[in-house]
């Protein structure tokens, strides 16, 4: 059985914060900040640091979004992320419709989110094939 990934969270805020707002145990968050301060866990190189998009380039992706004619189908796989120019110059219009291209791995619960109309994708998804549909009827 495949254990399942994990849900990444955006970042809220550097464990040296929460640290520094958060008193719990005072002798306990002074000793994680001593060990933190000695390891110089804080201090990160610019090279080590990857862009945000940069795994998700390296991986394939589907368009979960409505087909739109001449343009894209739904449920296209784009090997390693490489999107054609046509469809990269429709994203560059509207940004919103970069979020219909997810990882395999998420696909199933984006797709869920559509179909039932919960969350930003459904909306997302709505939006866009409203926005290609009426570009079609010009």
């Amino acid at each position: 059985m495949k254990p399942k990934k994990n849900n990444v969270q955006p970042d809220t805020g550097k464990v040296e914060d929460v640290l520094k707002t958060d008193p719990g145990n005072g002798k306990i968050n002074e000793g994680i900040e001593a060990e933190l301060d000695k390891e110089n866990v804080f201090e990160t190189e610019k090279e080590d640091i990857e862009p945000a998009g940069a795994e998700q380039e390296k991986t394939n992706l589907m368009y979960i979004g409505p087909e739109i004619k001449g343009l894209v189908k739904h449920a296209v796989v784009f090997d390693k992320g490489v999107l054609p120019e046509k469809v990269r110059k429709a994203v560059e219009n509207y940004k919103p419709m970069e979020e219909l291209f997810v990882t395999l791995d998420d696909m199933p619960k984006a797709l869920m989110e559509i179909k039932y109309g919960t969350g930003s994708l459904a909306v997302i998804y709505k939006n866009v094939e409203k926005r290609f549909n009426e570009a079609m009827r010009q």
